[in-house]
């Protein structure tokens, strides 16, 4: 499973579902993210259809 911090923008989200080619994410503490466990502490979930009804796009990162 691919997780997220609960302090990441929608749009990081977005840029990650489409790097990685999925449609949702799972949603975290800061700190369980950063914990080596496999024990996360699950806030929630973001699909990639709820992030693009509000509008919210993704934006390519420029390659030097």
């Amino acid at each position: 499973p691919v997780f997220i911090s609960e302090n990441s923008t929608a749009s990081k989200a977005l840029a990650i579902m489409n790097k990685k080619k999925i449609t949702s994410l799972l949603v975290t503490t800061e700190k369980s993210l950063n914990n080596k466990n496999r024990n996360k502490n699950l806030k929630g979930i973001v699909h990639i259809h709820s992030i693009l009804k509000f509008g919210i796009k993704w934006v390519q990162e420029k390659k030097d």
